[in-house]
């Protein structure tokens, strides 16, 4: 942590800076377009759409190749620009193992969320609605039931979507880590692979001697 804030404090304040300034020109896009709702004028209408659009696409591209560029700076120290672009070449030659993943990574994490919420909310329904009595607990005599409820579901939702990007992260960085690892080695003695040996037995890979990650 300390030689992080030390030499990639700035690579990461650059980051943070470059969606921040995205952000702020789609928050004055919106504001103008509320301002000329009533304007007949289509060609001004139709351009702040595509400005909108634009600056929606360059946002999340910024948050996905931002996240990336970071796991870069934490391997190898390099600044901001030149770690987005590693990132970027060693996703575009590994695009389809990169989709794979992106979408298998977010029916989990999805399904995972989900679980947790609705195990919240059901609890919360039974307890709010008088079904179950808990004894360290006050009993509730509410008028709207579901109101609650609601506002367990919202705030649970956004709790474990919180905490998940924890784990999107961590997927995220061993699996770069893997394509670096598995496009700079070979498995010999001088470019060993340093996966751990249960992934080596997945992916089929072997070092010629015995195994570093074991």
């Amino acid at each position: 942590m300390g030689r992080a804030v030390r030499y990639n404090l700035g690579s990461l304040a650059f980051g943070s800076l470059l969606l921040a300034i995205v952000k702020f020109i789609r928050a004055i896009l919106e504001f103008l377009q509320k301002r000329l709702y009533g304007a007949e004028n289509v060609v001004l209408k139709f351009l702040y759409r595509a400005l909108q659009c634009w600056f929606y696409i360059l946002e999340n591209f910024l948050k996905f190749l931002t996240k990336r560029a970071y796991i870069m700076i934490a391997m190898y120290g390099k600044g901001f620009c030149r770690s987005a672009r590693d990132s970027f070449s060693l996703v575009a030659r590994n695009v389809v193992r990169v989709v794979v993943l992106d979408r298998v990574t977010t029916f989990l994490l999805f399904t995972g969320k989900a679980t947790i919420t609705l195990a919240t909310t059901a609890l919360a329904f039974f307890y709010f609605t008088g079904r179950v009595e808990v004894d360290s607990l006050p009993k509730v005599q509410l008028y709207y039931d579901f109101l609650p409820v609601i506002i367990v579901f919202i705030g649970s939702y956004y709790i474990c979507d919180t905490f998940f990007d924890v784990y999107e992260m961590g997927v995220n960085t061993i699996f770069l880590c893997f394509l670096e690892d598995s496009e700079n080695n070979d498995g010999s003695a001088q470019k060993p692979f340093y996966m751990s040996a249960p992934l080596k037995k997945i992916l089929g890979k072997k070092n010629e001697f015995s195994d570093v990650g074991t």
